[in-house]
C-alpha cells in the first residue's frame, strides 16, 4: 500500500543502527512465507492504512496468533487492533495516508536506535558506513 516505501526506508534505518535482521514486505506479500517465521522471539511492525484498513488489521491477529509480538502504527486503531497490538501507535491526526507518511518514520527510528542501545552500539556510527557514499 501507501507506507510501502516507508517500511523499507524503516528496515534500512533498523539495520544500519542496530545490525538487526530487518524485512520490508507489502501486506499481503506477508502471507506468502515470511509468515512462516514469525515466533515469540519476532516483533512485527504494522503501518496501516485507511485505504487497506480491513485487510491490513486482519495480519496484526493472525501474527499474534502465530506467536509473534506486533507494533502497529494507525491513525486510528479499532478496538481489535488494540487487543492484538503489543505496542500501539495512534496518530489521530486528521490526515490522509500520504500526508501522514513522515509522521511514521521517527517510531521505527526511535526502534532502531533502542534496539543498538540494548546491544551496547553506537546508532550514530554505523558500522561499515559513512555519511557520504561515494563512486
Amino acid at each position: 500500500g501507501p507506507f510501502y516505501g516507508l517500511a523499507n526506508e524503516s528496515m534500512l534505518k533498523i539495520k544500519e543502527m542496530s545490525l538487526s535482521t530487518s524485512e520490508a514486505y507489502h501486506s499481503l506479500e506477508f502471507r506468502h512465507g515470511p509468515k512462516s517465521m514469525v515466533d515469540e522471539d519476532m516483533l512485527v511492525t504494522f503501518f496501516l492504512s485507511n485505504s487497506a484498513f480491513d485487510t491490513e488489521s486482519k495480519l496484526v491477529k493472525e501474527v499474534k496468533e502465530l506467536g509473534g509480538r506486533t507494533l502497529t502504527v494507525c491513525e486510528q486503531a479499532t478496538p481489535a487492533v488494540k487487543e492484538y497490538s503489543d505496542y500501539l501507535v495512534e496518530l489521530q491526526s486528521g490526515l490522509s495516508d500520504y500526508a501522514r507518511l513522515i509522521l511514521y518514520m521517527p517510531v521505527t527510528q526511535l526502534l532502531g536506535y533502542h534496539a543498538a542501545v540494548a546491544k551496547n552500539l553506537n546508532p550514530d556510527q554505523p558500522t561499515n558506513l559513512t555519511q557520504v557514499v561515494t563512486l
